[in-house]
């Protein structure tokens, strides 16, 4: 959010500036509610091998992405491949290969080693914490990255911000946000009646659907990946959390909104897609709560 306000404030969008304004008023009301809510004391004991399969997700998926893999295609293969081969383990390694995703330009071998290791310690101390809220896996991981990009000093946030890219084309903007609202949905949808709960699977399987639509796209078509592949995020969402089907449409949609708006900003983290579904589905529960 401070990367939002950052950017609407340095592009002078007033509009957008009442439209953070509420979402930071949402979310903040949100997060007062969910710390309220008693949970287990965090636990790190037994975590050697969760930690491990961060790790392996974190280093296949960096170097599908190298060898010229889409980091969309890179981490929905993984997704799915950890699903089935190692279904206790899916969640983390899922988590690892938002890890995996950040750009060649900012890690070397050892620095994606010391994110992953950061991002599993972030996943495990807060698999208690905001319970069922898509995007926790890709926020651990952004904290992971996000913490290596400063100690190898590359300072994301000084790169050049344009909050809306005013070279794309208003059909554009309309399809994609359409798209992540149903991306979202379809997400809970398929995880719920084709994969047996498996939000892992659900959000890699139309991650990969909304990466081979892109390609029809252009040069536009990466972000449009980008924004459907954070909208799957917000669906693999509890179903008590978010209730109702049309607030994971709306989750997906704020997703979408917040990702595509910052698609100049923080590049190159991986996470940032999860972030901005973990912003996205807190911002709507008050609407929940008023149904």
């Amino acid at each position: 959010m401070v990367a939002l306000w950052a950017a609407s404030i340095r592009t002078n969008i007033g509009w957008m500036l009442v439209i953070i304004a509420l979402l930071t008023s949402s979310i903040s009301v949100s997060v007062y509610s969910l710390i309220k809510q008693k949970s287990q004391q965090p636990s790190l004991k037994g975590t050697m091998i969760p930690i491990l399969k961060v790790i392996i997700g974190a280093f296949t998926t960096f170097y599908l992405v190298k060898s010229g893999f889409s980091a969309v295609l890179a981490s929905g293969l993984i997704g799915i491949l950890g699903s089935v081969l190692f279904k206790r383990y899916e969640v983390e390694i899922f988590t690892g290969s938002f890890v995996g995703m950040s750009s060649i330009v900012f890690f070397n071998d050892l620095g994606l080693l010391f994110a992953a290791l950061i991002a599993a310690v972030v996943y495990l101390l807060g698999k208690t914490v905001f319970v069922g809220i898509g995007g926790k896996l890709g926020s651990s991981a952004f904290a992971g990255t996000l913490i290596m990009a400063y100690l190898l000093g590359v300072d994301p946030l000084s790169l050049n911000i344009l909050f809306i890219n005013t070279s794309l084309p208003m059909w554009y903007i309309s399809m994609t946000l359409a798209c992540g609202a149903i991306a979202s949905l379809i997400t809970y949808w398929v995880s719920k009646y084709w994969f047996r709960g498996s939000t892992v699977m659900g959000s890699s399987v139309i991650g990969i659907v909304g990466y081979v639509g892109s390609l029809l796209i252009g040069s536009m078509g990466p972000l449009f990946a980008g924004t459907i592949y954070a909208a799957t995020f917000a669906g693999m969402s509890q179903e008590k959390v978010l209730k109702n089907p049309h607030f994971f449409a709306i989750a997906g949609l704020i997703t979408a909104i917040l990702f595509l708006s910052s698609s100049n900003y923080l590049l190159g983290l991986g996470g940032k897609m999860g972030m901005s579904a973990f912003i996205g589905v807190i911002a709507t529960l008050p609407l929940i709560k008023k149904t």
